[in-house]
């Protein structure tokens, strides 16, 4: 099973992940990436109401802004068969433009962080939704092809096991 937090592979039943120790996703729901969005919402949310300072705001969105950049490079740097490319591009190509989302809403919040501008704040809130939501999207097309994946495969199993056990014995 795939962990959605941090991208380790788990044992298929797990119920939280062997290397961050989030939960784990049933295969009834794809499961939504919110984490992300709540990280940025709620220093906003402390920025605009003077809780934290800018500087302390700006280091906020430089840690969200380094960790999507290293998302993004891993997702760039993944190499696929081309049968794989055919399958997966289009989920990749959401999964990339998600992030720029979401790196284009940092800089419109930092922006609006250094002018004290409450309505450039909400614009990159939406901006941020709107990048979750493209990610969930890509993710949950992601999910969908996964389990059909995954039943086709639980489908053919038990067949090719037979069609093998029916093999007449090596004369070798």
């Amino acid at each position: 099973m795939l962990c959605v937090n941090c991208g380790a592979v788990s044992a298929d039943g797990s119920a939280q992940c062997a290397s961050c120790g989030q939960p784990l996703p049933t295969a009834a729901l794809p499961p939504r990436l919110e984490q992300g969005l709540r990280k940025l919402l709620d220093p906003t949310e402390q920025f605009a109401a003077g809780q934290l300072t800018q500087p302390e705001y700006a280091h906020v969105l430089d840690q969200r802004e380094a960790a999507l950049r290293a998302q993004l490079e891993q997702l760039s740097s993944i190499e696929m068969t081309p049968d794989v490319a055919a399958e997966a591009g289009e989920q990749m190509a959401m999964g990339v433009a998600g992030i720029q989302a979401w790196l284009g809403a940092i800089q419109t919040l930092r922006l609006a962080s250094l002018v004290r501008d409450a309505a450039g704040l909400q614009a990159g809130v939406q901006q941020a939704r709107l990048a979750c939501d493209l990610l969930n999207a890509a993710l949950t097309r992601n999910w969908k092809a996964w389990h059909e994946l995954r039943q086709s495969v639980e489908e053919t199993l038990p067949q090719l096991q037979q069609a093998i056990r029916d093999l007449p014995p090596s004369t070798s």
